[in-house]
């Protein structure tokens, strides 16, 4: 994969095999199937921005415990941590974590396409006095947006690879009492995210106190200038706060 199919790519599953075989060639014949804490936390995150996509505005079964437990990660209700401990060696043992990961995108994607075209069949029978019927000829299309939703998530965490931000100078993070680390902080932690998603005007002021501070990572103010949506795991706010 070249810096421009990346950037362009609309299928989070072929971003993510991509990602994989990174991974892989780098580790030892022996744990080949291993990823590190901080992947790992990106992964789950990224599963865990569809799963609240794809759960908005309906009720979770009481049965489903990992998909509740993926939603809470992802609205910040609760740490990566307490998500590592729930998803324990017996739950994942069976399949690598990109793997699972990838399984829980396509399967959060599905539902959401589903949905969508479910709600638009309801509103056209209860406005025609029609019979309600699925047009599955609408679900595909619905899938295809919902898979460009998760591969903008998915650039959100993982950033660009081809072009990594080096970690930024202690005289910017020390900044005014360390005000930059202060702020990015307070937006990762924010419990009143809309659907999951960092707050952009935040963001945006936040890439106006990374210039003040003498920041000179263009690529890093323009994504938190950009529009986004930004999700928990947004890679410019973990490289702030030294979750890289």
């Amino acid at each position: 994969m070249t810096e421009q199919e990346w950037m362009t790519c609309t299928v989070p599953q072929t971003m993510l095999k991509w990602l994989a075989g990174r991974w892989r060639r780098r580790l030892s014949r022996w744990c080949g199937l291993a990823a590190s804490p901080s992947t790992r936390r990106r992964l789950w995150l990224l599963a865990a921005a569809c799963c609240v996509r794809s759960t908005q505005g309906i009720t979770i079964p009481n049965w489903d415990d990992e998909l509740r437990t993926l939603v809470a990660l992802g609205q910040g209700e609760i740490e990566f941590e307490q998500f590592e401990s729930f998803l324990n060696h017996d739950r994942r043992a069976w399949v690598t974590t990109e793997d699972w990961v990838m399984w829980r995108a396509e399967s959060a994607g599905k539902h959401r396409a589903l949905r969508v075209a479910w709600e638009a069949a309801t509103h056209e029978a209860a406005t025609t006095g029609k019979e309600c019927v699925l047009d599955w000829g609408k679900v595909m299309p619905e899938w295809t947006e919902e898979r460009k939703a998760q591969s903008h998530c998915l650039r959100d965490i993982f950033g660009n690879p081809f072009r990594p931000s080096p970690p930024l100078p202690h005289a910017v993070l020390a900044w005014n009492d360390s005000t930059v680390t202060r702020m990015a902080q307070g937006i990762y932690e924010d419990r009143k995210m809309s659907e999951g998603t960092l707050d952009p005007a935040r963001l945006a002021i936040l890439a106006d106190a990374l210039l003040d501070a003498g920041c000179e990572d263009e690529e890093l103010i323009r994504h938190c200038r950009a529009e986004g949506p930004h999700v928990r795991g947004c890679w410019a706010v973990d490289l702030i706060l030294g979750k890289e």
